[in-house]
């Protein structure tokens, strides 16, 4: 229990610190870029304590592809939260694993279940919801907010689709390599990404370094919750756990406002998620 709950209050910071970082006007390009380098060298080093756990060319290769992603993913958070406000938008990014569910029925002949079935639906319903409901007090009105959102939930969808392609196509046991391709492919891409529209500064790495501390251990706890727990508990509890804490956190420190169709998107989201995972 405890490694869920540690899962769920550290992928609830990244957004969080994210949204500071954002009030302080920190420079988000950096900010991330920092997040993804010092991630990358907390899993390199994790590799390196088990080092049976050795790179390959299958997790390599995906691992960088999904890294790649990570940082459309994040250049794209970083406009959808300013535009929609921590809570909303992070109930959108953890419905993009609707995505690769879709495709293990479409392409892999993966039967859904009855609760799968109505969870996908619910995550349909729950879209449109959040992206055209009220937002945060200081957020812009108009077009863009719903562009960023649903880019964002395709992006997190490419993310999870890689991610259910190394599983089918990777042997277990290179999980740690994955993640060290990952992130560092996430790296090289935001540092040359960032070095292009200004030079680093001291004042945007303790976010940046808050973000990829929150981001390993999010998954290094998942990780470990999977090891112990069966994954009919973790996901769900992990995903809604996760969507209702950072909406809880987004209406006590950034006092988001959530009513009408977006309360109803947040709870329809919080039960995509459970019953998808279930």
């Amino acid at each position: 229990m405890i490694w869920m709950l540690l899962s769920i209050l550290s992928g609830a910071a990244f957004g969080h610190i994210m949204r500071h970082a954002q009030v302080r006007q920190r420079h988000m390009a950096w900010v991330g870029a920092w997040n993804y380098l010092s991630a990358a060298l907390a899993a390199w080093v994790w590799l390196g304590l088990q080092p049976a756990a050795g790179l390959n060319w299958p997790a390599a290769v995906l691992g960088t592809l999904c890294g790649a992603s990570y940082v459309g993913a994040f250049f794209v958070l970083d406009h959808a939260i300013r535009a929609a406000g921590v809570g909303i938008t992070l109930s959108v990014q953890w419905l993009g694993v609707a995505l690769p569910v879709a495709a293990s029925i479409l392409f892999w002949g993966e039967i859904p279940s009855l609760m799968q079935a109505l969870g996908l639906g619910l995550a349909a319903l729950s879209l449109p919801l959040l992206a055209t409901g009220p937002s945060a007090p200081d957020a812009p009105r108009g077009r863009w907010r719903i562009a960023f959102l649903f880019s964002l939930f395709l992006l997190e969808g490419i993310v999870g689709l890689t991610m259910k392609v190394y599983s089918q196509r990777v042997p277990a046991g290179s999980e740690r390599a994955f993640l060290c391709c990952m992130f560092s492919g996430a790296a090289a891409g935001s540092i040359l990404a960032a070095w292009r529209l200004a030079p680093p500064r001291r004042a945007d790495l303790a976010h940046g370094v808050g973000m990829g501390a929150s981001n390993v251990l999010c998954n290094f706890t998942f990780l470990r919750a999977l090891a112990l727990l069966s994954g009919t508990v973790v996901f769900p509890t992990i995903s809604a756990g996760s969507v209702a804490l950072t909406a809880v956190l987004g209406w006590l420190l950034w006092g988001e406002r959530y009513q009408g169709r977006t309360l109803a998107g947040l709870v329809f989201a919080a039960l995509a998620l459970v019953a998808i995972n279930a």
